[in-house]
């Protein structure tokens, strides 16, 4: 299994259709979090805005993690790892 992290514009019919669509692809999403728009993005204690997007954090099986090129390189295992 992988974990993806995507962000979502700030509209509730495009979060749903995408919500949908990961569903159909077999996804299980765990958390979906709403974050707001600084208004500059440059400065950590500019005002937050009213607006935002959305971030759809999901698991993923292997076959359609390879097949959305979510897999960017092959895990590690103990096996895998150098021995000292």
């Amino acid at each position: 299994m992988h974990h993806t992290v995507e962000s979502c514009p700030d509209d509730n019919e495009v979060l749903r259709a995408r919500l949908d669509e990961l569903s159909r692809e077999g996804a299980r999403i765990l958390s979906v979090l709403w974050q707001p728009v600084r208004s500059d993005p440059t400065d950590q204690t500019a005002a937050l805005s009213a607006s935002g997007n959305f971030l759809i954090i999901s698991e993923v099986g292997d076959r359609v993690a390879i097949e959305r090129g979510d897999v960017l390189r092959p895990q590690v295992t103990l096996e895998d790892a150098p021995r000292v």
